[in-house]
């Protein structure tokens, strides 16, 4: 195989799925400043593979919703009874907790 050749999509690939598991893991309890360093670590990224690089806060979004609906359609998934409608239909209920912690982390 010659290096030289290589488009980049298998690195591009393997940035972005390491970049997202990071953000949905850890993002949430980040503060600002930590928040502002990921953002410089992902626009280095994009610089490097040739890839405008997304916003992390839109990443995170739109992957924490992807897995909201997996566990939605899964009725075997453990946290699927966590999840109930609101009488509208639209939205779901969020969780009760003593604080607003868990309830601002998703």
């Amino acid at each position: 195989m010659n290096v030289c050749k290589r488009d980049g999509a298998e690195e591009q690939r393997f940035c972005k799925s390491v970049l997202t598991y990071g953000l949905v893991v850890w993002f949430s309890s980040c503060t600002k400043a930590e928040k502002q360093a990921i953002q410089r670590v992902v626009k280095t990224v994009g610089k490097i593979i040739g890839a405008p690089p997304p916003e992390i806060s839109s990443v995170y979004t739109s992957r924490c919703l992807w897995r909201c609906h997996n566990i939605i359609k899964d009725h075997s998934h453990p946290t699927h009874r966590l999840f109930h409608l609101l009488p509208s239909g639209r939205r779901y209920r969020s969780l009760l907790a003593r604080t607003s912690r868990m309830a601002n982390s998703l």
